[in-house]
């Protein structure tokens, strides 16, 4: 009972003292301001799209290590920029399919192009003739010091989905930024200008 006592005493006695400082300036207290709020949402969350990108980097890196070991070249083959709409790479999502320079060199030019063709068209990415082609004389004149076997494979399967998944999650906050509500300030000769989070999209081809 005494312990409940000095709890609501507590309790009464901080209130009073906010209550009294309300009274005292409430003519200089600033008007409540929403947009403090949102800045410090939009603060915590490029905090956490710099942490993913630090590991997407570190990730693909780790993965362009590996590609070297087993099919050099295949990173530099697509324009990096090219991306699909869950924020995967192009390559990345190539090398998953065809994880060896063997799986490119067991068919002949004309074969692979074709096999190509239809990887394009299932994971919705634009097909190009002299891509294909580019790609076989990678796998052709490429030199791997890992064999094609099924732990190499394992290896390079778990690379590849890491790196997609947290490119997805960066992906996400990208799309949640764009949806971020506005901030406005002043600029400094005393006009108002309007601050909001840029988005960008990768091309798919």
């Amino acid at each position: 009972m005494c312990l409940l006592r000095n709890k609501y005493f507590w309790i009464s006695r901080h209130a009073l003292k906010i209550a009294n400082y309300a009274l005292t300036f409430w003519d200089t207290l600033p008007p409540f301001n929403s947009e403090e709020e949102t800045r410090l949402l939009l603060k915590m969350q490029s905090k956490a799209n710099e942490r993913i990108t630090a590991t997407a980097t570190a990730l693909r890196n780790g993965l362009i290590a590996l590609a070297d070991q087993i099919f050099p070249g295949v990173n530099i083959a697509f324009d990096p920029n090219t991306k699909n709409a869950n924020g995967h790479e192009k390559w990345v999502d190539f090398f998953l399919r065809y994880w060896h320079k063997d799986c490119v060199c067991q068919y002949s030019m004309e074969a692979f192009t074709e096999s190509y063709r239809g990887w394009c068209k299932r994971k919705n990415y634009k097909f190009r003739t002299d891509t294909a082609h580019k790609i076989y004389l990678l796998a052709q004149e490429g030199v791997a010091t890992l064999p094609r076997c099924e732990s190499t494979k394992m290896l390079i399967t778990q690379a590849c989905k890491s790196l997609n998944a947290v490119c997805e999650a960066k992906q996400s906050t990208l799309a949640v930024g764009c949806n971020a509500p506005r901030i406005r300030g002043c600029n400094a000769d005393g006009r108002s200008r309007t601050h909001y989070r840029a988005c960008s999209y990768g091309r798919n081809w």
